[in-house]
């Protein structure tokens, strides 16, 4: 068995930084990966139905009843020009 010393036991923890800080970064970048590819998947989404609207294909009451269901954050509904959620409205009303 060969003998332990301490520049081993000091090269072998500089290596496990080394491997954790790469570990670190390639993990960085599949996140960053993944989230590049959902914002482009949502970009094509998004495009296919404006152009199924355009076409005639959706009505556009229905994209109008999806977007008003899903959008839920205010900054987002205003951005899309869509009106305060119900709930919101109800407590302004009153």
């Amino acid at each position: 068995m060969a003998k332990v010393t301490h520049e081993s036991l000091e090269r072998l923890r500089e290596r496990k930084e080394q491997l954790e800080a790469k570990l670190k970064r390639l993990r960085h970048q599949q996140r960053y990966q993944n989230r590049k590819e959902d914002a482009r998947r949502k970009f094509i989404v998004g495009a296919a139905v404006e152009a199924a609207v355009a076409g005639g294909d959706m009505e556009p009451e229905l994209l109008e009843r999806v977007l008003n269901q899903y959008i839920t954050k205010a900054r987002e509904r205003k951005f899309m020009e869509l009106d305060p959620p119900p709930e919101t409205r109800n407590k302004r009303d009153a």
